[in-house]
């Protein structure tokens, strides 16, 4: 996530008491978040929607509140796109057919809200659509005669004029699609919905996706990026990355990017926490080098030297800077150049689960991402989902194993240790709570009072203002420096 400056999440399975924690969790990690929960507490959460985001960008996003809960809007700004529009996206997860969370329409309720946020905004979607589509056109296309005969209003025969121009960037209209399954009603509607507001799918036709990837490990495209022409013209970057199970249980990442202006953000504290330093060849020296060393030293590099010694004509400073570069040669075909490398001095703790075992399977996990990087075949992508798979149920394992722990600690220290235990609550306590605002504490005593809600306080309001001033004209009085006529009256 912190690689990325936006980050979409569906099917989040939370409610308002993950929500806290998660929250403080990310901030210290430099990022903000805004959560759309299916339900605020639920003993059995499902659906959910949330949208992470670098603190940086804070001031170019702003969210947009709606009632359904199938999609959550925010908005970019234009200044930072530079648009002649603000970008309206939205985050959809929309739950499968054939399930007791199915909608009837739910396409319908998304349009909706679109039509009533629609004003000077150009607009996206992004999410879970479970929609299977094929290669169903997703566009109008009509020729001249058509426009001719038809009379269009003028937003359609604009959306007919940014089609075309996209044939003309390079952005191919017709898209792959490698899904497996039959179209559903989901994917009829979802097309119905690209035409009549002239949006298209990126999917299948952009960035290193031409030639179309499947987005869930069922063989099937069901995660979807739709925008208007204008916004598939500013895209950058489109593609959809292999399967990886830690961070989903089927589905795959899709990652995509606007132009935008530059932006180059200054922190200060990062800055200080980081050193600069040479990775010397005898840092990176190691016993087990030495035979590789000695075979990348050239026979006639050696041969070469013992020429020049025997040459008088060569001094002395020549053949050691000759021999110099002969075992440097060989130190950088055996260990690699000597480089600058950034070293991080502020330590990072680790979590109180993350013990041996966890170290040693993420160590796994990150060489088998980084073959499957560079291999890019069907043995490595396999090697990554069983590994990734692998690293996940551990993980979980060692935290449920921790939790489980940490009670039966507290459970006994409740009657043999209270003043830990009570330490222990406290603090949790603390770092949970949310002062009330002056105003709520205002309405929560006149409650108490029996004042009616209806009452009109406007009165005491004004009093309580009018009392405020006089206290702070007293203060200023009383702490204003002494008078020589004061002083005299008193001696």
């Amino acid at each position: 996530m912190l690689s990325v400056d936006i980050t979409c999440l569906c099917e989040t399975k939370l409610d308002d008491v993950d929500s806290d924690s998660i929250e403080k969790t990310l901030k210290n990690c430099g990022l903000e978040v805004k959560f759309k929960n299916h339900k605020n507490i639920s003993n059995w959460r499902s659906g959910g929607l949330c949208v992470i985001y670098k603190s940086e960008q804070s001031s170019n996003i702003q969210f947009v509140p709606s009632q359904s809960k199938l999609v959550q809007w925010f908005s970019i700004t234009k200044d930072l796109l530079q648009t002649d529009k603000n970008l309206m996206i939205g985050n959809v997860y929309i739950p499968p057919e054939g399930t007791r969370y199915q909608h009837d329409d739910p396409v319908q309720e998304i349009e909706d809200e679109m039509l009533d946020l629609k004003g000077d905004n150009y607009f996206c979607l992004t999410g879970d659509f479970n929609a299977h589509t094929k290669t169903l056109q997703d566009f109008v296309e009509a020729d001249e005669l058509m426009l001719d005969q038809l009379e269009y209003d003028v937003d359609m025969i604009n959306i007919l004029n940014d089609v075309k121009l996209l044939n003309a960037i390079g952005i191919p209209l017709t898209r792959c699609n490698p899904d497996t399954k039959r179209t559903n009603n989901y994917g009829h509607r979802l097309i119905e919905y690209c035409k009549s507001h002239g949006m298209l799918i990126m999917n299948g036709r952009m960035g290193k996706d031409t030639v179309g990837k499947c987005t869930s490990t069922d063989q099937s495209v069901i995660d979807y990026v739709i925008a208007e022409p204008a916004i598939l013209a500013r895209t950058s970057h489109f593609y959809v990355e292999d399967f990886d199970g830690l961070f989903s249980d089927k589905h795959c990442k899709v990652k995509w990017s606007l132009k935008c202006k530059d932006i180059s953000y200054e922190n200060t504290d990062e800055q200080n926490d980081k050193v600069k330093m040479l990775k010397t060849h005898r840092s990176m020296w190691s016993d087990d080098k030495k035979q590789h060393f000695v075979a990348n030293i050239k026979p006639e590099w050696e041969q070469g030297l013992i020429t020049d010694i025997d040459n008088s004509d060569y001094s002395i400073d020549a053949i050691c800077d000759k021999l110099k570069n002969v075992f440097l040669e060989a130190a950088n075909a055996t260990l690699g150049q000597e480089k600058e490398i950034v070293i991080n001095t502020k330590t990072k703790k680790h979590k109180p689960w993350f013990n041996n075992e966890v170290k040693e399977m993420r160590q796994t996990y990150n060489r088998a991402r980084r073959q499957n990087k560079m291999q890019k075949n069907e043995n490595s992508k396999n090697n990554l989902k069983k590994v990734s798979k692998s690293y996940k149920k551990l993980v979980n394992k060692e935290k449920a194993k921790f939790k489980k722990a940490q009670i039966q600690k507290l459970k006994y220290a409740k009657s043999k240790n209270p003043k830990f235990y009570w330490s222990v609550i406290n603090k949790r306590s603390r770092s949970q709570m949310n002062l009330p605002s002056i105003m709520e504490f205002y309405s929560s005593f006149k409650k108490l009072a029996g004042k009616p809600e209806n009452t009109d306080d406007s009165d005491t309001v004004e009093s309580v203002n009018q009392q405020r001033v006089l206290n702070i004209e007293e203060n200023e009085i009383l702490n204003g420096e002494f008078t020589n006529e004061e002083i005299l009256k008193c001696i």
